[in-house]
This record gives C-alpha cells, structure tokens and sequence, in this order.
C-alpha cells in the first residue's frame, strides 16, 4: 500500500494515522505499533548506552504528545533516559554562536533557545497543584464566567 509513495507523502499521513488511533481504530494502532517499534529498534542500536547521554526524540511526529510518541517512550523507558527536542531554529543559532561565548553562556544560551518548553498551564498545574491568577483570569474571560 505505501510502497513506491515518497517519504513526504506518507508523512502526511500521520496525523491521520494519530487521530484513527486515538479513536481505538485497529489499523491505525497496528500501524502505530509497527512505527514505534521499528523507531525504537533504531535509537537503541545507535545510542550508546554507556555514556548516560539521552535517546533525543525529534521530528513533529515524536514532538508532539499522540501515540506514537508514547509507544516510542513506552519501548525506551526504562532503560534509557528519552528527552524531546525543542525548536530545531533555536537549536541551530545556538551552534552558531557558542563559539562566540564562554561555556557558562553557552549553557544558558543552550536552556534558553534549544530546550522544550511546556506551555505556562502545565508547568504552573505541576509545580504548583493550581493555575495562576493569570490563567485564572483567562479562563474566565474565554469561559464567560
């Protein structure tokens, strides 16, 4: 079926492929679980387990929360330590300038341009169990309240 498709095509395809599975469609999770081994197989023969370093997911397909990603990281962990890449934009101008700076800057710089963020919500609702007053406040402004 998707043979002799470009690559390009078939990605194309994911998010169809995320919502069917989400949705408990049996093709769609069995193609899920075909890719998430199949990417699996290939971080852990190219990490080198020894040096304590992340398997890095990267791509708008690991990036992202869906399924994928979870089974990808449910194959990994435990047995090795899965970070997901941030803006490939802030990643790349962070390898052209850290020559530029010290290695203390460089590792701020580093946090700042190449690392995911989780959006303000979540990581208010995580380190603090509720939202902030400014959540709050636009939570009540979208939901009429």
């Amino acid at each position: 079926m998707a043979e002799g498709r470009p690559p390009l095509a078939l990605a194309e395809l994911a998010p169809l492929v995320s919502r069917a599975a989400l949705q408990g469609d049996p093709p769609a999770l069995g193609i899920v679980r075909e890719a998430a081994r199949r990417l699996a197989r290939t971080a852990l023969k190219v990490h080198d387990h020894g040096d304590g370093a992340p398997v890095v997911l990267a791509g708008s397909v690991l990036t992202s929360e869906g399924p994928i990603q979870r089974a990808v990281r449910d194959l990994l962990e435990p047995d090795v330590t899965v970070a997901v890449a941030g803006d490939g934009a802030g990643a790349a101008a962070w390898l052209a300038l850290r020559e530029l700076v010290t290695p203390v800057e460089a590792a701020r710089l580093h946090t700042k341009l190449a690392c995911p963020r989780a959006p303000l919500g979540d990581s208010v609702r995580r380190s603090r169990g509720r939202p902030s007053d400014a959540e709050h406040a636009r939570d009540t402004r979208t939901s009429g309240e």
